[in-house]
């Protein structure tokens, strides 16, 4: 586990380098500087870091919706996996849950079903599958819809 203190905080425009990096490391097709800087400016749409006290370690995108929050893109450095860095993004956004989302009770998630790893991530992190949503994503693979109720 982490031996320096993990602090969580918003995303900024100069963070956009790191989280670059850390998508390239993370998927096959990662988002670039326009789609991070288009996503950045979208009303309710929002990015939150964690860091080790100097670099950004994990990395999360979501949006705040009435009544929940959609997790739309989340990824660690691959040195810092199973440290503990994206967990902690996850326990911050839940905390955001009272304070965003004027009667919010849930985070939802869409995972490939291939992505063994993001679905064991969600279930450690008390999600649950809802809802497997056929031929969901443009290749046909099918989409686990994860869920965490407050």
């Amino acid at each position: 586990m982490m031996e320096t203190m993990t602090l969580t905080r918003a995303l900024a425009p100069e963070d956009f380098q790191e989280v670059i990096e850390i998508e390239q490391f993370s998927y096959d097709d990662p988002w670039q500087y326009r789609d991070i800087s288009e996503y950045y400016m979208r009303d309710n749409h929002w990015g939150i870091v964690a860091t080790d006290e100097s670099l950004i370690q994990a990395f999360a995108w979501y949006s705040v919706e009435p009544v929940y929050l959609r997790l739309w893109n989340i990824a660690a450095h691959p040195d810092s996996r199973r440290e503990g860095y994206a967990t902690r993004v996850i326990e911050d956004l839940k905390l955001r849950l009272n304070i965003d989302c004027s009667s919010g009770s849930f985070i939802v998630a869409d995972v490939r079903e291939t992505n063994l790893n993001a679905l064991l991530f969600f279930q450690s992190n008390e999600f649950k599958c809802v809802k497997i949503l056929p031929d969901h994503y443009d290749d046909g693979e099918n989409c686990y819809l994860m869920r965490f109720d407050k």
